[in-house]
């Protein structure tokens, strides 16, 4: 079950997606593509706390394979790009997924985000639930499809640390509610693997993926189209540093 989120999310958050974002927000692609580079990680690190007690890791798992969760997210991002209301639709159920899994308001983050970009927080917070929204979403399906079960999510999450790490500072980590980097960095790997090794490893049931992906109704008058997917992701190569 081990994968790489961060690429995951590049996956899907194609280099048209991004263009059709930064035309959404006013924003020129690379502003777009920084404030990606930003948010990305640190929801993930946000994802690897909640995780990091049993409570946390139960709670979470559930909020992942809720109905509110959308697994089909990545197929589905360009047409939702594609109109006003999905753009609306996709950004406030992000938002509320991730103050349930974070038990925190966004904004602190997101504002945090824009200062550290450059870009105004109008659009640091849209994109923060864009981002949030892909990401559970994005690990919906994997669960799905690998038939996984809670007692493995701690350690997916725990694998995620080299992939995230330079991405992150301390600011970062305040605008998540978290102590600092050095901190995070030298305990999230131990108390994930206590958790790993006290939480149950069920056994999945059987389930078709298909029937058991939830899919969120895309508007109308959407867009629909094809877009590539990017082969090479340089907005991921400049990590976020304190400006």
């Amino acid at each position: 079950m081990s994968i790489n989120v961060i690429q995951l999310i590049q996956s899907a958050l194609t280099d048209g997606v991004v263009r059709q974002m930064a035309a959404r927000f006013g924003l020129p692609p690379d502003a777009t593509q920084k404030v990606l580079a930003t948010t990305g990680p640190a929801l993930v690190a946000g994802l690897m706390q909640k995780g990091a007690t049993l409570d946390g890791a139960r709670s979470l798992f559930t909020t992942i394979l809720s109905p509110e969760v959308n697994g089909h997210i990545a197929e589905q991002l360009p047409q939702l790009l594609g109109t006003t209301t999905g753009v609306s639709q996709l950004e406030g159920a992000g938002r509320h997924l991730l103050e349930r899994v974070l038990d925190r308001r966004v904004d602190t983050l997101s504002d945090e985000v824009a200062t550290q970009t450059g870009v105004p927080a109008h659009a640091t917070h849209a994109m923060t639930g864009i981002v949030g929204a892909t990401l559970l979403g994005l690990l919906k399906r994997h669960f799905l499809e690998g038939q996984g079960n809670v007692g493995q999510l701690p350690t997916l999450l725990g694998h995620q640390l080299p992939a995230i790490a330079p991405y992150l500072n301390d600011r970062l980590m305040a605008g998540l509610g978290l102590s600092g980097l050095g901190a995070f960095s030298g305990n999230i790997l131990s108390q994930l693997k206590a958790v790993s090794a006290h939480i149950d490893h069920p056994t999945p049931a059987a389930k078709p993926v298909a029937e058991a992906l939830s899919s969120i109704r895309v508007p109308a008058d959407a867009v629909v189209r094809e877009e590539p997917r990017s082969r090479k992701w340089l907005w991921w190569s400049v990590p976020a540093r304190l400006s």
